[in-house]
């Protein structure tokens, strides 16, 4: 689900790597067009292509193709026919069978086998049990839990401009904040209150005035006053890799939030409802402040019929207060007495 959901498959990959002693082939399942070419994945290679495996020697992938403009058309009618029976199904099957028959040292991405969602049911998602997400996809290609460490690999080309891109911000040292939520699949119901990000901006900057904040998001996202503001000016990779810079992450329940895991920077993170900590979180690594509240976890597709109780209910106070004590073990000599 996105490219978060990549980077929870990094582990089990580099796991299922180890086992099988060659890197995993990654692809989507054929279409109709690749079909009639004799072909058993998805040739364009689009979705799998994604910035998250870039330089993972753990993972390889089939050689796109370009598709013509009719071989688009047949997929388009292939997946709206299969879509009125139970072809889908048997495809998906055979693709499972034959993945782990080699023992997945292919695996199509795109099969429900592969997903952490068990079914969408009522305008809102239902999700698998077996703990963590992580454990789901490792247990669905057949090895035990893995380590809950994201991955991702930069090249030194990547290293040398994001080292660019922190000395033209001319910041030294920094906090990464991102206030703003991915509202594609669940709208706003793992967003804070904006007004209450700005107070935390503003505490930092009373209590750590040598501290940069540098705030992170899309282009377009508001902009908290007192940061240094990269929305829309990094893509995803340089945004991992500031983060890997940075002291500390300060977010919500997310992409970026998998991304402060893979380059192992401590994060305070806010949590909903939506899903369980246990299911997505690392507690292990990260502070997460959550309230458990009774309609949790939801797995609604964007309306909450109980006002965003879950996230509304954490307060300012309790996150500066769990904020100060961790600034204050990573950047003690910074804090204004």
């Amino acid at each position: 689900m996105g490219l978060g959901g990549d980077l929870l498959w990094t582990p089990v990959l580099r796991a299922l790597c180890a086992r099988n002693g060659r890197p995993i082939q990654l692809c989507d399942r054929p279409r109709l067009s690749d079909l009639l070419c004799g072909k058993l994945y998805d040739r364009s290679g689009v979705r799998c292509r994604s910035v998250v495996f870039h330089g993972n020697p753990h993972v390889r992938f089939p050689s796109p193709e370009q598709k013509s403009g009719f071989a688009i058309a047949l997929d388009r009618i292939g997946e709206r026919a299969i879509g009125f029976n139970r072809l889908k199904s048997w495809l998906e099957i055979y693709c499972h069978f034959r993945s782990r028959k080699c023992g997945y040292s292919i695996i199509y991405l795109d099969l429900p086998q592969h997903s952490y969602v068990e079914r969408i049911e009522s305008g809102r998602y239902i999700w698998k049990h077996g703990g963590h997400i992580i454990d789901i996809l490792a247990a669905s290609v057949g090895i035990p839990p893995v380590l809950h460490n994201c991955e991702l690999y930069f090249s030194a080309e990547e290293d040398a401009e994001v080292l660019t891109l922190a000395a033209t911000l001319g910041v030294g040292t920094y906090i990464t904040i991102e206030p703003g939520t991915n509202e594609e699949f669940f709208g706003e119901l793992r967003a804070w209150p904006f007004a209450r990000w700005q107070e935390i901006v503003d505490w930092v900057k009373g209590v750590y005035p040598h501290v940069t904040m540098v705030q992170l998001g899309v282009q377009g996202a508001q902009p908290l006053a007192g940061c240094v503001n990269m929305c829309g000016k990094t893509d995803f990779r340089q945004a991992a890799q500031l983060i890997g810079g940075s002291k500390l992450f300060l977010g919500t329940e997310g992409g970026l939030m998998h991304c402060a895991n893979a380059v192992k920077t401590p994060a305070l993170i806010l949590w909903g409802g939506l899903t369980d900590p246990g299911f997505a979180a690392y507690p292990e690594k990260h502070k997460v402040i959550h309230h458990p509240v009774n309609c949790a976890p939801c797995g609604l597709l964007g309306h909450c019929p109980n006002s965003r109780e879950c996230m509304l209910s954490i307060t300012t106070s309790e996150v500066i207060a769990e904020l100060d004590k961790m600034l204050n073990r990573l950047i003690p000599d910074l804090r204004c007495s």
